[in-house]
This record gives C-alpha cells, sequence and structure tokens, in this order.
C-alpha cells in the first residue's frame, strides 16, 4: 500500500509541477523543502560548529537547495507514510 501511495502522490506532485502557475509552485517548493529539511536534519550533526556569518550563509542556501532535490523524493513518501498510518490506526480502531 506505502508503495502505491508513493507512486500516486509522486504523480499528483508531478501534475502539479507541470501546471505552470507560480502560486501553486511556491506551494509544491514549500512542501518539498520542508520534507528535504527533515531529511537532511535527520542525517546532520547535533553539534554546534563556530563558523562566520558568511560560512552560515552558505550552508543554510546549501542546505537548502539540497532540501528541495532531496525532498521531491523524500516528500511522496512521508506523505503516503502518514496516510498509511492513519488508515491502519483508523482500522485498528474500528475492530
Amino acid at each position: 500500500m506505502l508503495a502505491v501511495l508513493y507512486l500516486v502522490i509522486w504523480g499528483i506532485v508531478a501534475l502539479f509541477a507541470g501546471l505552470g502557475s507560480s502560486f501553486i509552485a511556491i506551494i509544491l517548493f514549500a512542501l518539498l523543502s520542508y520534507f528535504g529539511w527533515k531529511a537532511l536534519d535527520r542525517i546532520t550533526p547535533n553539534m554546534f560548529l563556530i563558523m562566520s556569518v558568511g560560512k552560515w550563509v552558505a550552508y543554510y542556501i546549501v542546505k537548502g537547495i539540497l532540501s528541495f532535490f532531496i525532498g521531491f523524493f523524500v516528500a511522496p513518501y512521508q506523505i503516503a507514510k502518514i496516510i498509511t498510518n492513519k488508515i491502519q490506526e483508523s482500522v485498528d480502531n474500528g475492530n
């Protein structure tokens, strides 16, 4: 079920990306970047680094760009996982 929902949601993302509306593009960019950022947070270390302001700006710019591209693959999986968990909870509560 998770794989089928992943493909469906990925198709919906591709459909919205092809519409050409700037409003939809901004929402899609934000959604993909959010899930990509969360995925990058899981693999980066949780330690404080001392860097100059310019290096911090560069770090966040690179992380922002990477989060969009990673989010393109991670977001459909995470959304499908949320949907399947909700369906499983409703089935478990229904019995």
